[in-house]
C-alpha cells in the first residue's frame, strides 16, 4: 500500500482502533468521519495510479454527447471525439452542472482552470461561487493508469497494444491468421544492413553485414608543406595532394539462435587474407565518397558469456580505385 492507494475505511480506521473497539458503530462512526478524505483520495491519487474506469465511485466512460451529465459525474474526453469542432485530448472531466445533452464541451470557457483567481481563494462561498460558472473541470490529464503506463514500452506487440488503448480502437493478439490484426499495427520494416564487400563486386564474393557499427571518418583535407623563407613576410605553403581518409570501426556480428557466427566470421577472416580492397556499400561512407578501403589492423575483443555475437574492431585506409585501378585485380 502507498500514498496513491491508501484505503481509510476499511484498512486504516481498523487499524487505528484498538481492537475492543472495533464494535460496528464505532467502525461506522470513523468511517463517516474519513469518508470525505477517502473521496479526495479517490479522485486525486487513486484515480492517477489506477487509471479512470478503475475509480469505484467514478466509473469514467466515454465521451457521449447524447448522454445526460450531473453533477459530479465523469467522462473520458476521447482524442478521437471530432463531433462539433469538439476535440478530445484523452482526459478526465468532472460535471460541475447539470446537462440534459452535452452541448457545452469540457474545452474554453466551459472549462474552469487550473489556477483559480486569488479573489477566489478568499473563503468557500467565493471559490463556490467562481467555479459555479464552469461546466467541467479537469481530473486527470490521461485517463490511463500510471500503473498500466510505466509498463509500456516500444517493443512492437506492447506498443501496437498502446496505440489501439489510446485510440480506444480494437487490439488483437497475434495470430497464424496474417488477415486478423489490431485496428492500429505495426507493419515492420525490411531492415537494410551496410556491407563491406570483398574484391571488386558484390555477386560472388564474401562478405559481413557491418549492423550496429560505430563509424569514424578522418579525412585530411591536403598534405601541406610549410617553408620558412629568411627575410620574407609569412611562410611558402605548399599543397602536395589529398590524403587517403583513414577509418576506424566497430561492428557487431551476431550469429543465429544463440549461435556463434561462424560462417560470418570465416568471411571476415577472408577478407583480411584476401590482400584486395574491400568493396563498402555504405550510405554514410559512400557519402563521402568512399567506397573502397584496404583493413591496415584489426582487433577481436572476447567477452565472457558471450557466446552468440563477436564484436570487431578494425582500421581501413581509403583506396583510389581511379588512380590504382589495378589493385581490385590483386
Amino acid at each position: 500500500m502507498s500514498i496513491f492507494d491508501i484505503d481509510h475505511l476499511n484498512t486504516v480506521w481498523r487499524l487505528l482502533l484498538p481492537p475492543d473497539k472495533r464494535r460496528p458503530k464505532w467502525l461506522a462512526w470513523g468511517m463517516a468521519l474519513l469518508s470525505g478524505k477517502q473521496s479526495k483520495q479517490d479522485t486525486f491519487f487513486k484515480g492517477y495510479m489506477t487509471g479512470a474506469e478503475n475509480l469505484p465511485a467514478y466509473n469514467a466512460g466515454p465521451f457521449r454527447f447524447d448522454a445526460t451529465t450531473n453533477v459530479g459525474d465523469r467522462i473520458v474526453f476521447r482524442i478521437t471525439t471530432s463531433f462539433h469542432s469538439a476535440y478530445g485530448d484523452n482526459a478526465v472531466y468532472e460535471a460541475i452542472k447539470y446537462q440534459r445533452f452535452i452541448t457545452h464541451f469540457p474545452t474554453g470557457d466551459y472549462l474552469a482552470p487550473d489556477v483559480p483567481p486569488d479573489s477566489a481563494t478568499d473563503n468557500p462561498a467565493d471559490a463556490l461561487a467562481w467555479v459555479s460558472q464552469y461546466y467541467w473541470i479537469k481530473i486527470q490529464d490521461n485517463f490511463i493508469g500510471a500503473n498500466e503506463r510505466v509498463m509500456y514500452n516500444a517493443s512492437r506487440l506492447i506498443f501496437e497494444y498502446a496505440l489501439n488503448r489510446w485510440f480506444f480502437t480494437h487490439f488483437h493478439q497475434p495470430s497464424s491468421d496474417d488477415s486478423v490484426h489490431s485496428d492500429i499495427y505495426i507493419v515492420p520494416n525490411q531492415r537494410l544492413y551496410d556491407y563491406l564487400y570483398m574484391g571488386p563486386a558484390e555477386n560472388g564474393y564474401n562478405y559481413i553485414p557491418a549492423d550496429y557499427a560505430d563509424v569514424t571518418v578522418y579525412v585530411p583535407l591536403s598534405s601541406v608543406v610549410v617553408t620558412s623563407i629568411n627575410g620574407a613576410n609569412g611562410d611558402v605553403f605548399e599543397y602536395t595532394g589529398e590524403d587517403s581518409a583513414q577509418i576506424s570501426c566497430t561492428v557487431k556480428i551476431y550469429g543465429s539462435n544463440l549461435n556463434y557466427p561462424m560462417n560470418d566470421m570465416d568471411n571476415f577472416y577472408l577478407m583480411l587474407e584476401s590482400n584486395q580492397p574491400i568493396k563498402i556499400n555504405s550510405w554514410y561512407l559512400n557519402q563521402l565518397e568512399i567506397y573502397y578501403a584496404l583493413v591496415t589492423d584489426y582487433e577481436l575483443p572476447q567477452k565472457a558469456g558471450n557466446i552468440s555475437d563477436q564484436q570487431i574492431k578494425f582500421n581501413m585506409k581509403q583506396i583510389d580505385t581511379v588512380k590504382y585501378p589495378t589493385l581490385l585485380n590483386g
